[in-house]
C-alpha cells in the first residue's frame, strides 16, 4: 500500500456496529472482568428475554 504526499487525506477510521455488538455481548456473558459496565449489565439483565435477544 502507497500513500502520496498527503495521505491524512487517503485514510479514514470508524467504529464497526458489529464490533460494538460484539463487544457489548461480551460484557453481558462475562461481566466480571469489566467492572466499569457492571451497573449496565445488572439492569440488562432484569429486560425481558424477548428484548434481550
Amino acid at each position: 500500500m502507497r500513500f502520496g504526499e498527503t495521505a491524512e487525506e487517503d485514510l479514514a477510521f470508524s467504529v464497526s456496529p458489529l464490533l460494538e455488538a460484539v463487544h457489548s455481548w461480551h460484557v453481558l456473558t462475562d461481566p466480571g472482568h469489566h467492572a466499569l459496565h457492571v451497573p449496565w449489565v445488572r439492569r440488562c439483565r432484569q429486560l425481558p428475554a424477548t428484548l434481550r435477544r
